[in-house]
């Protein structure tokens, strides 16, 4: 999340439960309000709770009481304004009962009242996103707060997407309309909030704003505060979201009761449901933890981030992944997928022709232009790897893949001490990182040369045909021992299925980096063989 966040790619999705410490109710709650203002119907609406109709139903039913009364009395408005006085009169309706605990309160004694909602209004600041599901402001007030005393760029509060939005602002986007603390304030001009409004949404998306949010479901990460999953949009986009961008994972905190907290097994279903159907991660906290999460993502240094980070969690906050695999295995393919995390690619600069031909049929000059260019991207992927911060970092291709491409074992050797020579002895001891392997079987390979236009020649023959990419894949793992649930079997699904369980073995798994120089001297030990 933290990484995320340092780039401006983690987003915010709240719901009542942010707003209920200041004291506003639930969203339930705020409904049985409403209906006690019609105490003639009380036996109905109670009856039409017994029978399970939905909040949104009995909201519908209120409204049309409310509209009743007002077209009802007398009024000395034009008739086609009849309609503006009811929805107005409503929503001044709505604004009393949702404030009516707090109205005589002035908002730092708000502010005291939540453990961390001055702190949230820090990282909304820090976000390019927050989606508020909630009508109270009580949120924009304490990014606005932050932002004044900052001297940073204000927020950017909206009530409809917009095509563009300011620069550098972050943006607060009351997806379901906007009622100020200050009544005097400008609102939304509608409420989403009755059985027609939602139905109105699920009929057309659009109306909601989801070509504003569609694309940044696929490309932002969200952490969801306060919230339940209750809102069918809100799960129709979490679901778009992983349809368009399968590795990219979100989070949602479920709030936990001291009095009765959900039992483990409680836990890993609401965990494993959230997972499979919505790439959710599901966190349970208390509201003193929640404020802490809320602190420790507030911490914009990495270094103190880290210090920070050491006193709840015994995981390292640099965590270093390498891709590797044989020839089309796809390691490219799926590192377009991890761009979640942070990515390397498989070189820099444009690689020498020969390095696409089948190694077994280079002469020894073509072997020594590949060499000399070799060991200098290799200097330049450790260092990388050495100078990455905060958070997961994946990068296409490793050191020792070299030894996959040698004829003997005394090649292998020699090698190894001119990898040492020319990488470590400038560039440091190689930087260890969990070993992600990828394999396929050999029909696949074959189909993935021959679809890449791999055929030479008048026979057609495939450079690395399928048989000997087998090889190459079993003297790779071989090097490099892979973990089991680090290995991953794609020849029967596309890079969007396997860039997703490995972002879930990165994000959920046991972290183990592989030793290189260990692993080297193995290998010199045993006079390079494999």
């Amino acid at each position: 999340m933290w990484q995320r966040l340092d780039r401006r790619r983690l987003g915010l999705i709240l719901g009542a439960g942010v707003s209920i410490d200041a004291g506003l109710p639930t969203w339930k709650n705020l409904v049985e309000r409403l209906t006690a203002r019609f105490p003639a119907v009380k036996k109905e609406f109670k009856a039409h709770r017994k029978a399970g109709l939905q909040e949104t139903y009995i909201t519908q039913i209120a409204y049309a009481l409310h509209q009743a009364h007002v077209k009802g009395s007398t009024s000395t408005l034009p008739r086609q304004f009849e309609q503006y006085q009811v929805d107005s009169t409503w929503m001044e309706v709505v604004h009393q009962e949702l404030y009516r605990d707090i109205a005589s309160l002035k908002y730092d004694q708000i502010l005291q009242r939540h453990s961390y909602l001055k702190s949230l209004g820090q990282l909304v600041c820090r976000t390019e996103l927050t989606v508020n599901f909630n009508f109270d402001d009580l949120v924009d007030e304490a990014a606005i707060g932050f932002a004044r005393d900052r001297s940073k760029v204000q927020p950017e509060v909206i009530s409809r997407p917009k095509i563009e939005t300011r620069r550098d602002a972050s943006v607060i986007y009351h997806i379901n309309g906007s009622l100020p603390r200050e009544a005097r304030r400008r609102r939304s001009e509608n409420l989403v909030f009755t059985e027609d409004a939602f139905a109105d949404v699920l009929i057309s998306p659009t109306l909601h704003g989801s070509d504003f949010l569609m694309s940044r479901f696929a490309t932002t990460t969200f952490l969801l505060l306060g919230t339940s999953l209750n809102d069918n949009s809100l799960k129709n986009m979490l679901r778009a979201g992983m349809k368009r961008n399968p590795a990219n994972h979100h989070y949602i905190v479920y709030w936990e009761d001291p009095a009765r907290r959900r039992t483990d097994e409680e836990r890993r279903h609401i965990f494993d449901v959230n997972l499979d159907v919505y790439n959710l991660i599901s966190i349970f906290l208390e509201t003193e933890q929640i404020a802490e999460l809320v602190d420790l993502l507030n911490e914009e240094e990495a270094g103190l981030f880290e210090a920070e980070l050491m006193k709840f969690s015994h995981h390292p906050a640099r965590r270093k992944y390498y891709l590797v695999g044989s020839v089309v295995a796809g390691k490219s393919s799926n590192l377009e997928g991890l761009r979640c995390f942070s990515t390397f690619e498989e070189w820099s600069g444009r690689a020498p022709e020969t390095m696409y031909q089948d190694h077994r049929s280079l002469s020894v000059a073509q072997r020594k232009e590949i060499d000399d260019w070799l060991y200098s991207q290799l200097r330049e992927k450790n260092d990388k790897m050495r100078r990455a911060g905060v958070g997961m970092h994946v990068m296409d291709r490793c050191y020792l893949d070299l030894c996959a491409f040698s004829k003997t074992d005394a090649e292998n050797v020699e090698r190894l001490k001119e990898l040492r020579a020319r990488v470590c002895k400038h560039s440091g001891p190689l930087e260890a990182g969990q070993m992600i392997f990828l394999e396929a079987d050999e029909s696949a390979l074959s189909d993935r040369q021959a679809r890449r236009g791999k055929l030479r020649g008048v026979t057609m023959v495939i450079d690395y045909d399928g048989a000997a990419l087998v090889k190459q894949s079993a003297v790779l793992k071989s090097v490099y021992m892979p973990e089991p649930a680090f290995t991953f079997d794609n020849s029967l699904e596309g890079s969007d299925q396997t860039s997703r369980r490995i972002a879930r073995q990165i994000l959920l798994g046991e972290y183990k980096p592989f030793d290189f120089e260990k692993r080297i001297d193995e290998l010199l030990a045993s006079g390079g063989k494999v």
